[in-house]
């Protein structure tokens, strides 16, 4: 059975269960898998296909969680970096692992624009919508 199956089970046994908690609250077994699932399907629209690798550089969070299960439904390979790293450790893992596409938010996207420019990696902007392509807003 794969990681996110358990995720899928829980949701459907004990969907009111807290499923995690974070500084800014927690999320249920259900409000975990439904916002997994629209993240899945947004990474699915902006091309990520099965057995691709995307960076996820956010803060643990809930929506860390939410993103982590969302790669993995859309058939993807996670591959995590810490928030805020420097950009030649994201430039090694750029070269590396050659994502897809890298999920951060705006502030790293923006200190890391040349590397992630020059690496062809399309980057897929979480937090605050933005109203661009590969924005999607923060929340459940």
């Amino acid at each position: 059975m794969l990681v996110h199956h358990f995720l899928e089970l829980s949701a459907h046994r004990i969907p009111e269960a807290i499923a995690v908690i974070d500084a800014s609250g927690a999320a249920t077994y259900a409000a975990l898998e439904v916002s997994a699932n629209r993240r899945s399907h947004f990474l699915l629209h902006h091309g990520v296909k099965r057995d691709d690798r995307v960076l996820l550089a956010l803060d643990n969070s809930c929506e860390w969680i939410a993103w982590y299960f969302a790669i993995l439904k859309a058939g993807a390979i996670a591959v995590p970096l810490p928030h805020g790293a420097r950009s030649d450790r994201l430039e090694a893992a750029l070269i590396d692992c050659t994502p897809a596409a890298c999920v951060t938010d705006r502030m790293t996207a923006a200190a890391a624009r040349d590397v992630l420019a020059a690496s062809g990696t399309r980057v897929l902007i979480h937090g605050d919508g933005g109203g661009e392509p590969g924005s999607m807003p923060a929340g459940w």
